[in-house]
């Protein structure tokens, strides 16, 4: 049985767009520091992609929305 953090997921080109432009506007608004380490990168994207499956499709609600979870 696989474990619960390797959960596998398709997303369409349109959402991964949405996605990466959340992300790299999410990564920007970042101290240096962060912007820098790959452990932060990482957990960032997984706040893009946990709010993508909540069902945000705003790509400046979805970054404004990583930032703020990602410095809590």
């Amino acid at each position: 049985m696989p474990s619960m953090h390797y959960i596998e997921r398709v997303y369409d080109p349109v959402t991964l767009k949405i996605m990466a432009t959340a992300f790299d506007n999410a990564i920007n608004c970042l101290p240096k520091k962060f912007r820098e380490s790959e452990r932060a990168r990482h957990k960032l994207a997984l706040i893009v992609m946990r709010h993508i499956g909540r069902g945000e499709r705003d790509p400046i609600r979805l970054a404004d929305m990583a930032v703020l979870d990602f410095l809590r």
